[in-house]
């Protein structure tokens, strides 16, 4: 997207207010405490899902996600808090397996991610790759057999890894409709930069202020993708319409290192849980 574009997108596109309803599923959002997971976490509510999961790595932040949701859409007892801090695989997996034993599963929003400023490992590898990609695919590979029980799921390496997860589900001979998608917010006032420096914060709270979304309307970017179909399986998603990607994705250099990076990823996947791919 070029620089025009963008700011039209931002400031000319009305994003539409989802109204699909969702009653008697359970949906699990990741990093819902604050900004768009929680808004998306209260839109899932208000729209009659029987139980919102909000997974967080505070739960006393998630705790006060969770009143905050009673008040306001009003409904009493649908949200639930657990514990998930995808810097550690090992949270992952217990998280994983309490989902399992849920009655049903219907949607996946992995809407978590960090952007840290100073270098950090998690886990062998830089903390934004442990978090924003190997964790939400873990955790995403772990619940397709329960998602497959039911219906169906909903940056550069990420978008990559989601396409060919896609190909992946599309050609596996196991049964269940899931659709996969990626689901580009746009630029949303969230805390994700709160650990900038002050320097950064001065300059850019202006342009921030002119032109980024509210929390809640890029929440509905994330709806829109969780109420997808076939038409969406393994797209890129941008103001709540189906989008382009760049070129470089679309390039004979980007099937290759989306090979690549799938190649990989299933073989840091299989060392983490041994024999996970099979879920596939």
């Amino acid at each position: 997207m070029d620089v025009a574009g963008f700011f039209r997108s931002q400031l000319c596109v009305k994003l539409p207010v989802p109204t699909k309803q969702y009653t008697g599923q359970t949906i699990i959002v990741t990093g819902s405490n604050v900004g768009i997971g929680l808004e998306t976490a209260r839109y899932f509510v208000s729209l009659d899902a029987a139980k919102v999961i909000l997974a967080v790595r505070n739960t006393t932040k998630g705790d006060q996600a969770a009143r905050s949701i009673t008040q306001s859409p009003g409904r009493i007892g649908v949200t639930e808090v657990w514990p998930l801090d995808l810097t550690k695989y090992h949270s992952v997996k217990l998280f994983a397996e309490r989902a399992i034993s849920l009655e049903r599963l219907d949607i996946l929003v992995n809407n978590a991610g960090i952007l840290v400023y100073d270098f950090e490992v998690a886990e062998d590898n830089e903390s934004t790759i442990t978090v924003n990609a190997v964790s939400a695919m873990l955790l995403s590979i772990l619940l397709l057999p329960k998602l497959r029980d039911t219906y169906f799921v909903s940056k550069m390496v990420q978008l990559l890894m989601i396409r060919e997860l896609a190909n992946q589900i599309t050609s596996s001979a196991l049964p269940g409709n899931i659709t996969v998608s990626v689901a580009n917010p746009g630029f949303v006032k969230t805390e994700v930069m709160r650990h900038a420096s002050l320097t950064f914060h001065i300059f850019f709270r202006p342009y921030r202020k002119l032109v980024a979304r509210s929390a809640q309307e890029g929440a509905r970017t994330l709806l829109h993708a969780a109420a997808g179909g076939e038409n969406t399986h393994g797209q890129y998603l941008s103001d709540c319409e189906v989008a382009v990607t760049s070129e470089l994705v679309r390039s004979a250099e980007g099937a290759e290192a989306q090979k690549k990076l799938w190649t990989e990823l299933s073989a840091t996947l299989e060392k983490i849980l041994p024999g996970i791919m099979q879920n596939i």
